[in-house]
């Protein structure tokens, strides 16, 4: 699908701050696909900077050694972050992985979304980060940054269906989906904020939400 002069000029300008900005995590250098599920279903309503810790820890006692069996003794590790429902679907879906897919996380939205603990912005992440396709992160941040710049709405309380995510999956380059993704993503988590930053926003000339209100910076 061709994109206007003003989306493309979006794209352009949000990769190019995420080719200086993107925020550093030890699943971001992985290629495995194992390892960015994983991660990705740790920062489910965590912040990535507590997760990071216990990434490593499951990712080198827990998937190094094949110690997925060993279900009370993870549980027990990780319960200071109350991250044990996600550790129960972790290690359900490594025996089903195993079992049903040979050891390889699926390459299909299908069949991750039969996977314990994953949605859909976890198989999207899963699809993009490890397989490199051309599909969505739609999370608050990213909610945030579209219905800000492109002026929509998004009511409160319900899901963010229809024009946000139709026009989040039309500006998703096929050539570098990863760099735009995680571009959206740490933009949102320290930009286009709460409290937006907006004198360091390369976005402000296309915003309707800073022509309409000019937020001070924080």
């Amino acid at each position: 699908m061709q994109l206007n002069p003003i989306h493309e000029q979006f794209v352009e300008l949000i990769c190019a701050w995420g080719r200086e900005h993107l925020r550093e995590f030890p699943w971001r250098s992985s290629e495995s696909p194992l390892e960015i599920l994983v991660a990705e279903v740790l920062l489910q309503r965590t912040p990535a900077q507590r997760v990071e810790e216990r990434f490593i820890q499951f990712r080198d006692r827990v998937l190094s050694v094949g110690a997925s069996h060993l279900r009370d003794q993870t549980k027990r590790e990780f319960r200071d972050l109350g991250l044990g429902k996600r550790i129960d679907w972790l290690l359900d879906s490594l025996q089903i992985i195993e079992k049903e897919y040979s050891g390889r996380v699926p390459d299909s939205v299908e069949d991750l979304l039969l996977l314990p603990g994953v949605g859909r912005y976890t198989a999207n992440a899963v699809l993009c980060l490890a397989y490199g396709k051309p599909v969505p992160l739609v999370d608050a941040n990213v909610i945030r940054i579209l219905t800000r710049v492109f002026g929509l709405s998004v009511q409160k309380q319900s899901r963010p269906e229809s024009e946000v995510v139709a026009l989040a999956a039309s500006l998703v380059p096929h050539d570098y989906a990863r760099l735009y993704n995680l571009s959206m993503v740490d933009h949102g988590a320290l930009i286009c904020r709460k409290k937006p930053l907006c004198t360091q926003c390369p976005l402000v000339h296309l915003c309707d939400y800073y022509r309409r209100c000019r937020p001070a910076d924080g």
